[in-house]
């Protein structure tokens, strides 16, 4: 799971990396502390129906009806915090045009929003299909998520997703370095119950177990979004480092000296005083 640490800023506490704050474009209006949302979608019921569920999720929402008009919106009115394209927006609206062909303009949008800003977070909706593997899409957009079910339940987990990787690839210098620390300290604890496991195994599945949350409740760790980021990760690693000691008590067996120590330990505290 190394890779999850490499989308980390690991520059050093001592200087910390300056991130300036874009200025906003003109046509901004989008409260700065609201989450925000652009849904680029023809169809006028599907239209209706993502920008009521996004609405429902706290995302206040942009909406255009084809790519032109989506990728000016972008240009205009970014940064969001999602993007949601149609699989088969037509390129633009107007009499003579075919609105359905080509069928690639959403894939279009999304690599030219990606080419302007490779951390977006893009959802890609193909209602028409019945499973992602039939959905034809180019390599460079592979890695985007698609939502190919009309239920509230699969939205709601890519957006979860989406947040959860933005906070992990937006991690600062010292607050890893206090994560760090922590689990170090949590690994120390744990003694042979680490079973040669460290700190940044400790730290990966933390983060692991984040994103899988958004997903899979049983096996993952729900982010909730009342908490700071960098709490819930250091209830994650406590929780994680629980579960590795009580794993090893059940399944492990112990050394004779570390058992006979342990027995005298026992009769000590037996006799009375």
């Amino acid at each position: 799971m190394g890779y999850l640490l490499s989308f980390i800023d690991t520059t050093p506490p001592c200087q910390p990396p300056e991130r300036p704050e874009p200025p906003l474009p003109p046509t901004q209006s989008i409260n700065a502390s609201q989450k925000s949302a652009l849904l680029v979608e023809n169809d006028e019921s599907l239209s209706n129906f993502l920008r009521r569920c996004l609405k429902d999720e706290g995302y206040a929402v942009r909406t255009a009806s084809n790519s032109e008009e989506g990728l000016r919106l972008y240009r205009d009115c970014a940064p969001f915090n999602v993007v949601v394209i149609d699989y088969c927006v037509p390129q633009r609206n107007g009499v003579g045009i075919n609105c359905y062909a080509p069928q690639t303009q959403g894939m279009e949008l999304a690599m030219a929003i990606r080419d302007i800003d490779p951390s977006q977070g893009i959802i890609i909706a193909a209602f028409d299909y019945r499973s992602a593997g039939e959905v034809p899409r180019p390599a460079e957009v592979m890695h985007i998520p698609l939502l190919i079910d009309t239920g509230r339940g699969q939205l709601r987990s890519l957006l979860e997703k989406i947040e959860v990787d933005r906070a992990i690839k937006t991690l600062t210098s010292s607050e890893l370095l206090r994560l760090q620390q922590f689990a170090k300290f949590r690994v120390r604890g744990l003694g042979r119950a680490a079973r040669g496991r460290n700190w940044e195994d400790l730290l990966e599945e933390a983060l692991y177990r984040t994103l899988v949350g958004a997903e899979d409740a049983a096996t993952g760790r729900h982010w909730n979004k009342k908490v700071p980021f960098g709490q819930h990760l250091r209830w994650a690693i406590s929780s994680i480092a629980n579960v590795w000691k009580r794993q090893f008590k059940e399944k492990s067996t112990y050394l004779a000296s570390e058992l006979l120590i342990w027995g005298i330990r026992s009769k000590v505290n037996a006799i009375p005083f």
